[in-house]
C-alpha cells in the first residue's frame, strides 16, 4: 500500500477517488481468495490487515498535507475492509462487507471534501488553521460526518459495520481483534485534526474581493446526499445488515464446498497413489 499515498499526493486527486474507492482489490478477495485459501492463510492475511489499518490510521495522524492524509485513511480502511472478509466468522465478514459499502462512501465524500477545498485554496497544509466555516458550513458539517462515519461513530453506517467486525475479529483473533477499535481511534483523530485545521481558526484572507467560495448548487447536492445515505442506513440498518449475512452466508457455503472438494480430490489422489504402486512388480 506504499504507493496510495504517493497518488494522492502526486497524481490528480479526482481520478485517485475514482480508482480507489471501489476497492476492487476487496471484490477479488472474496470471489478469488476467501472461498480457496486455506485457514492458516486466510489468517495470516487478516493479521497483516489489522497491522496495516493500524500503521496508516497512525501515519494519517501526523502528516502536513491533506492529500497524504488521505491516501493514509484509505490505507486504514481498505485494510479493515481486508480484515474482515478474510475472518471465516460470519459476523466478522458481513461486517467486513458493511465497512467496505461504508468506507467507500465515505472516503470518497471525504476526499471529494479536500478536492473542493483545493480548487478554492490551492494544495493544503495541515499545520496551520485554514478557518473558512462560516463560508462553507455545509461542506465543513459535510466533511465531519462522512470523517466520522469512517470512525465508526455511532448513527452512522460505518458504526453497525465496525460493530461486527470487532465483534467477529475478536472472537477469530483474541488478542489482535482489538487492532481494529485502535485503527479507529486514531482515525478518527486524524479526522478531528483535519477538521480543525481546514476548517478553524481565523480565515484565510481572500485575493480579491470578487472571489466566491461558496458551494455549488452540484456539489452542494452531492455532499448532502452522501450524509443523508450514511446517516440513514446508520439509523435504519437492517435492510443492509440482513443482505450483507445472507451474502456471507452464500460465501462460507461456498467455502466449505470448495474445501470438501479439495479434501475429497485429495483423498483420490491418495488412493489411486496405493493402487498404482501396488501394481509395480
Amino acid at each position: 500500500h506504499a504507493w496510495v499515498p504517493e497518488v494522492f499526493d502526486h497524481g490528480r486527486l479526482g481520478p485517485a477517488i475514482l480508482f480507489s474507492a471501489p476497492q476492487v482489490g476487496a471484490y477479488m478477495t472474496v470471489v478469488l481468495i476467501v472461498p480457496r485459501a486455506s485457514p492458516d492463510m486466510l489468517r495470516m492475511i487478516a493479521i497483516l490487515a489489522l497491522g496495516t489499518a493500524v500503521y496508516g490510521a497512525a501515519l494519517a495522524l501526523v502528516q502536513s498535507s491533506a492529500r497524504r492524509a488521505c491516501g493514509y485513511l484509505f490505507m486504514s480502511q481498505s485494510a479493515l475492509v481486508m480484515a474482515g472478509l478474510d475472518c471465516t466468522s460470519a459476523s466478522a465478514l458481513a461486517g467486513g462487507l458493511l465497512v467496505w459499502l461504508s468506507a467507500g462512501l465515505a472516503f470518497a465524500g471525504l476526499a471529494r471534501c479536500v478536492l473542493v477545498l483545493e480548487a478554492r485554496r490551492g494544495r493544503l497544509d495541515l499545520t496551520t488553521y485554514h478557518g473558512g466555516y462560516e463560508r462553507m458550513p455545509l461542506l465543513a458539517i459535510s466533511f465531519l460526518s462522512m470523517g466520522l462515519a469512517c470512525t465508526g461513530f455511532p448513527g452512522t453506517l460505518g458504526f453497525v459495520g465496525q460493530e461486527l467486525l470487532v465483534d467477529g475479529a475478536v472472537d477469530v483473533f483474541p488478542v489482535m481483534g482489538f487492532a481494529v477499535v485502535i485503527a479507529s481511534a486514531l482515525t478518527g483523530l486524524a479526522v478531528l485534526r483535519m477538521y480543525f485545521s481546514l476548517f478553524c481558526g481565523r480565515s484565510d484572507a481572500l485575493p480579491h474581493s470578487g472571489l466566491r467560495l461558496g458551494l455549488t448548487r452540484r456539489e452542494a447536492w452531492t455532499f448532502v446526499a452522501l450524509v443523508i445515505a450514511l446517516i440513514g442506513f446508520g439509523v435504519a440498518p437492517r435492510p443492509l445488515v440482513d443482505s450483507r449475512f445472507a451474502a456471507s452466508d452464500e460465501i462460507l457455503r461456498l467455502r466449505r464446498v470448495r474445501m470438501q472438494e479439495g479434501l475429497k480430490f485429495s483423498k483420490g489422489d491418495t488412493v489411486e497413489r496405493l493402487f498404482s504402486l501396488q501394481s509395480l512388480p
